[in-house]
């Protein structure tokens, strides 16, 4: 009588050590399933402000030397039958501006001399936005790191207007990027108005570039 005691006291701390063992691996499958989505979380956020860093730094960079630039395009000596007087006028390396890309020249150190690393400009190869930093040969380099922030789109586009015999450019510069292993995408637009204006000598504006647009009405 004893001993069937003892197997049924026996049977029953097993079933409850099983049992045990059991709820123990389901918390514990809870737990990791919760811990997995919280760093995910966590590490998708960490991504998307790093991506958001790099992505500030790239369009601040542009707006600081685009704002510099020697505003002077060559289809504006043609238009307007003058002649280049300067280092920074001439070619198309010290103003040209295409949808995606933009080319310019600037008085880095304002000795009125052009210096192989004073023609910059921006454009997007790949996935990546690149500065152009020499004249000759042109030497691009990324300014982004794809594995931090994928840019899908980098668009400019040129307006002026005539204030006291002065043409004021502006460029508009638009970047749409987004974070790597997510789908949702984030555009960055500024408006950079070029602090070097280009005088007029009293002819229209209409008559200085097919790239400089007056502003719509």
């Amino acid at each position: 009588m004893w001993h069937c005691q003892h197997s049924s006291q026996k049977g029953e701390t097993l079933v409850g050590v099983l049992i045990s063992i059991a709820l123990g691996i389901g918390l514990l499958s809870g737990a990791s399933v919760w811990w997995a989505a919280h760093w995910r979380a966590q590490r998708g956020t960490l991504q998307s402000n790093h991506s958001q860093q790099d992505l500030r730094f790239a369009m601040e960079s542009m707006v600081h030397d685009i704002r510099r630039a020697q505003f002077f395009p060559v289809t504006s000596l043609t238009s307007l039958s003058l002649t280049c007087m300067g280092a920074f006028c001439g070619n198309l390396e010290d103003f040209d501006l295409s949808t995606n890309q933009i080319l310019f020249s600037l008085d880095r150190n304002e000795n009125s001399l052009k210096d192989n690393n004073e023609c910059t400009g921006f454009r997007l190869s790949g996935n990546a936005l690149q500065i152009k930093t020499a004249c000759t040969p042109a030497v691009w380099t990324a300014m982004t790191d794809v594995r931090s922030v994928q840019i899908s789109g980098l668009e400019f586009s040129l307006s002026c207007v005539e204030i006291n015999k002065q043409i004021q450019a502006t460029v508009s510069v638009s970047v749409r990027s987004q974070v790597p292993g997510q789908t949702s995408t984030s555009v960055v637009q500024r408006q950079v108005r070029i602090r070097n204006a280009l005088q007029t000598n009293s002819l229209s504006l209409l008559s200085l570039s097919p790239s400089c647009k007056a502003p719509s009405a």
